[in-house]
Formats: structure tokens, sequence, C-alpha cells
């Protein structure tokens, strides 16, 4: 990244990212603009929901990176809590995938963070500043974050939960961090281990660029973006993957035909049950890290 982005930027694209990620063209087996999702629009919007937010973590993330506070007073747990509350205001009913909020805050400091230290923003930065917010929070607001967590979760991601002893008492004694919370979750929802270890995630978003240097479609470029991730973590029976693979590799994505095929296999991978809703955050995460290394609309 060779330009500089204030704290409004990045919640931009932060907005930009849930909106293309969801609304982009055929993606099989996920949410699209054309698939029969009644909440897809509410994910969409996401981003808009939440821009104040996203805006204050990031200029905490880039005070931090001045020296001006430490990872610890931004609060970003206080922040996770706000998205919380703000999306619940405005949706009601939280929307299914809504276990994307809590990331946002810390996605909009580490970047902000990360765009700040020596070395600019590259993985290696982005990573190591998520982690330095996580592990800087504790206390009350993450206990609070764990009350809410125990409220709206499964039994099996309760367990998940005891079994890393996270619990309100641990939290706000200090003997977890958010850090802590993040990698229990990990464990049953890919987004939050792909926070933490976001090679795949990086991948994908170098070929929603190289897509859109191609085609300058920047609908086309997610699609191919959201092919590219479920081939990587191999998400679909393996015998659609090799002609997947073709057609991807031949540049059939932007065609009618290739378009077609996609369509069709969308309403195969349907009828068979298969549902790749969860891969929707993580095509959000690429494409929010395309926009930030130069992905134009």
């Amino acid at each position: 990244m060779s330009y500089k982005l204030e704290p409004i930027d990045i919640a931009e694209r932060i907005a930009l990212a849930y909106t293309l990620s969801a609304l982009s063209y055929i993606k099989p087996g996920a949410p699209h603009r054309y698939s029969p999702h009644p909440w897809l629009l509410d994910y969409a919007t996401l981003g808009i929901t939440l821009f104040s937010v996203s805006t204050e973590a990031a200029s905490k993330g880039l005070m931090v990176g001045k020296g001006e506070i430490s990872a610890r007073e931004a609060r970003v747990s206080k922040l996770i809590l706000e998205s919380l509350r703000v999306a619940t205001q405005q949706y009601g009913k939280l929307p299914p995938l809504s276990y994307t909020i809590p990331t946002v805050p810390v996605i909009a400091a580490s970047t902000s963070h990360a765009i700040t230290v020596k070395g600019g923003f590259n993985l290696s930065t982005y990573r190591s500043s998520i982690r330095s917010f996580l592990i800087g929070c504790t206390g009350r607001d993450v206990a609070d974050y764990v009350k809410w967590l125990y409220d709206v979760s499964s039994e099996e991601e309760v367990e998940v939960l005891r079994e890393a002893r996270v619990s309100e008492a641990t939290a706000e004694s200090g003997y977890i961090t958010l850090l802590d919370v993040f990698e229990a979750l990990a464990k049953t929802k890919r987004l939050y281990s792909e926070l933490l270890h976001p090679e795949t995630t990086w991948y994908v978003a170098k070929d929603i660029l190289e897509s859109y240097g191609k085609i300058r479609d920047p609908n086309l470029a997610v699609t191919r973006g959201y092919i590219t991730l479920i081939l990587e973590l191999k998400l679909i029976p393996n015998n659609y993957m090799k002609g997947l693979r073709e057609a991807l590799n031949k540049g059939l994505i932007s065609t009618k035909e290739g378009v077609r095929e996609l369509y069709e296999l969308d309403k195969t991978l349907r009828s068979s049950g298969v549902d790749l809703s969860d891969t929707l955050p993580l095509l959000t995460l690429s494409t929010f890290i395309a926009l930030l290394e130069g992905f134009r609309l």
C-alpha cells in the first residue's frame, strides 16, 4: 500500500466489502444477488450500519500506531459491545452470519494500526496488529461480550467456550483476554480462524486484484475470488472441483457460458443440501483486503 488511508477510508472499505461480497454475481452454494436469501440485504448493509463504530475503531488504531495510547487503552472490546448494540437497534433480531459483527472493530483498528507501523500494511503487520489488540482486551468489557456469547451460541459452541475456560469470571479477573475468546471461537467458526491466520484470505484478495486488472468488472472479480476460496478450502464435492478449476483457469467465468455453468452448479449444490453461507464472511474479509490494496469500483 503506497498511499495514506484515514479512519473514515477504512470504514468505507469495510462497508463496500460487505456489499460487494454479498451482492456479487452467482456464487455456487453461497448467497448471491439472485439467490433466495431474504436476509442477504441485511448482511450486505452491515458495514454501513457499523460505519461509525468502524471509524472510531480505526481512529483508535491510528492513535495506537502513533504511540498516543496503548492497545489496551483502545478498548476494542468496548467497541465490540457497541457494534452489537448498534446492529441490534438497526435490525431488531440480528441477521444470519451476525457472528461477523464482533470482528469489525478488531479489523478496523488493526488495519489502521498496521498502516502506521514500520514496514507498512502487509500480511505480517496485519496479523501482528490483530493479536496486539486482542491481547490488550480484558476485564469487564470482555466479560460482557462473553456473556452475550453464552446467550446466543449453540450448545456445541458453549461447550467449546467452557472447555477453553472462557467465562465471565475468567474474563473479568483478567485470566483470559479477547485473544483467548477468539481462539475458542475459531474452533467452530472459520472466520475467526482465518482472522488469526489470514493466509488464505490474503491469497484470495490477491486473486481478486489480479482478476480485476484483467476483466475490469468488480462483481466478476469478487465472484472469481469466491471460486478460488472454495477451491482452496475444498468445500465442494470432488466431482465438481475439477470442472470448476478448469473453468477458472480458462477464464470462462467472465463469459455467458461460464455464468450459465455457475448457475447450474448453484442449483445442483442447493438441491443436494450444500450450504456455503459461512464462506461469505471470508469473502468479505478478502474483498476488504483487496480494496485496501488498490481494488477499485
